[in-house]
């Protein structure tokens, strides 16, 4: 875990947990540690396994919390972590772009290919339906993080990271539009069948 993150986790379980918030980490760490051996992501090494263990965290907070303060206000706390979390890491995959760009969307363009390489939508399935002439429109098939929250039974957190996108994109390429082609519901975190990306410069 990077300090950037215990430092995100230790402001907002302060508020809850107060000194004991290390205590909770921990126990909620240990939990993690379970869900994950449960998951099919438990069959070796490998770029996939790796990224997906950081979310069992996020699972374990969430169901530790459910029971001590229910449903609801346990996702309230674990979003304000996790959307903080995405974010911040997304503006570092940013910042470390090299290049000079004509215009923004074209920066875009290179973050896209760039979190190809790096970033979690390495483990997702996308379809491009138009990229070109200031649109990027794909769909989104399969997503990592809705399959391993599905799988832990805490499928409604693959929302937090659908808030993490329309924080980042709005905030980081303020030129470029960006939607979901009508409604921020329009991925399968809301039950869709898939998540639509459209980027318009």
């Amino acid at each position: 875990m990077k300090l950037s993150e215990i430092r995100i986790i230790r402001s907002v379980l302060g508020e809850v947990k107060g000194g004991a918030w290390p205590v909770f980490l921990l126990k909620c760490w240990r939990k993690s540690r379970s869900l994950f051996r449960q998951s099919r992501w438990n069959t070796g090494p490998g770029a996939e396994t790796d990224f997906v263990k950081r979310l069992a965290l996020a699972a374990a907070m969430y169901k530790q919390l459910s029971v001590e303060v229910g449903k609801e206000s346990a996702f309230d706390i674990v979003g304000r972590i996790v959307v903080q979390i995405g974010f911040e890491e997304q503006c570092v995959h940013a910042s470390l772009m090299e290049g000079t760009w004509d215009a923004e969307f074209a920066r875009l363009e290179s973050f896209h290919d760039l979190m190809d390489e790096k970033g979690g939508p390495r483990f997702n399935t996308r379809t491009f339906l138009k990229r070109e002439g200031g649109i990027c429109h794909f769909h989104v098939t399969r997503c990592v993080f809705r399959d391993f929250f599905a799988s832990v039974d805490a499928l409604e957190l693959t929302k937090l990271f659908c808030e993490v996108d329309r924080m980042f994109f709005t905030t980081e390429f303020p030129s470029v539009k960006f939607h979901r082609n009508g409604s921020w519901e329009n991925t399968m975190a809301y039950g869709k069948k898939f998540c639509e990306f459209v980027f318009e410069a």
